[in-house]
């Protein structure tokens, strides 16, 4: 079974079409895992007598829902960045980068204002037509 197309690392991505996706981030998926982690950290994990008697969550699972939520929230930008990066000819690798806050504001410069390469690549075919 293939991967649903928003976790892929393969394929390009344009500059229109990431930019739609961090629109859709920030005011939808991300509020949304928000939601379901204060869900999941109150109502999670627990028996319904741990409800009853107002008993916190054990660790372990205090540490599996941050994990989920960690996943769920990184994986889809990291994915589409990497598609970013493949329609600019660069290596996916500049993802690893961002853990530098002047690295993470260049490679971001980059990816939201540099035209993709026009015509296909050993990535895929082009995305769409380029914006000027």
């Amino acid at each position: 079974m293939r991967a649903p197309k928003l976790l892929s690392l393969s394929g390009r991505m344009s500059r229109g079409q990431y930019r739609k996706f961090l629109v859709w981030y920030i005011f939808a998926l991300l509020p949304c895992l928000t939601f379901a982690f204060l869900a999941l950290m109150i109502l999670g994990f627990r028996t319904p007598d741990a409800l009853l008697r107002s008993e916190g969550m054990p660790l372990s699972g205090n540490i599996v829902a941050m994990t989920i939520y960690i996943v769920a929230s990184i994986w889809p930008l990291t994915a589409s960045t990497v598609k970013r990066l493949h329609d600019l000819e660069l290596e996916p690798w500049g993802v690893f980068f961002t853990f530098s806050p002047k690295k993470s504001w260049e490679l971001g410069q980059a990816v939201l204002k540099k035209r993709g390469v026009e015509g296909p690549n050993r990535h895929g075919e082009d995305p769409g037509i380029h914006e000027p």
